[in-house]
């Protein structure tokens, strides 16, 4: 039973992928996913409890996963010339990120990487495929981009994606790493801000560099 459940997992994840990038909404690409986890797979669980207690154990972390790209992306955007409104932010940028972290989360360590977990019985390699599987959902936003732009991407969100999957893996907290990948997304509000829409290449670096030490640091931590 535990085979057929971790199969309709991968599954699951694969086609709610495939919704998200053909652009469904996300509430209704979210409701899907909980909805056929809870009918489909019901030994899944997601705990949401001890959210408070993980926020301040892993706090000096996320602090740097938030601060460092924020500063280095008012430094690089300056001057920052538009005024968008409070809806605006509310809608395009903090809702919209809550979102997009409970579903990424549901889809690549929620579903996938616990999966991948008792398929491999190896938390490491679960991290790193479902990491590995995270970066490559970025694909299709960046290919069009130069060949230089793309692995730099597929490095960084596999980076974020090691650091995310072990904050989950020594959590169990789907809520909490939901919450911090929100936190994430969110240092790139100054774009609202800036007439410019595309990533300086000097944040790019700066970026990767972060998300790469935090994603190593984190899954060496994981024990077997």
């Amino acid at each position: 039973m535990k085979r057929y459940e971790n199969g309709i997992a991968l599954v699951l994840s694969i086609g709610m992928v495939v919704l998200y990038i053909q652009g469904k909404a996300l509430i209704f690409v979210l409701g899907i996913g909980f909805l056929l986890k809870c009918i489909l797979c019901p030994s899944f669980s997601y705990s949401w409890k001890n959210t408070g207690t993980c926020f301040k154990t892993y706090f000096l972390s996320i602090f740097f996963l938030f601060l460092i790209p924020l500063v280095t992306f008012i430094y690089y955007l300056t001057p920052l010339e538009l005024h968008p409104s409070l809806l605006t932010l509310w809608n395009d940028c903090i809702l919209y990120y809550f979102l997009v972290g409970l579903l990424e989360e549901l889809i690549c360590r929620g579903l996938f990487l616990e999966a991948i977990d008792r398929l491999t019985q190896s938390k490491k390699a679960a991290i790193v495929l479902s990491s590995l599987f995270y970066a490559l959902c970025h694909l299709p936003g960046v290919w069009k981009q130069a060949p230089l732009g793309i692995l730099m991407r597929v490095c960084w969100s596999m980076g974020l994606g090691l650091y995310l999957g072990s904050l989950y893996r020594k959590s169990s907290n789907y809520l909490f790493v939901a919450l911090v990948h929100m936190i994430a997304d969110l240092s790139t509000i100054v774009f609202f801000f800036s007439n410019q829409t595309t990533y300086p290449a000097q944040c790019g670096a700066i970026i990767l560099i972060l998300y790469v030490l935090l994603g190593v640091y984190g899954w060496m931590e994981i024990e077997e």
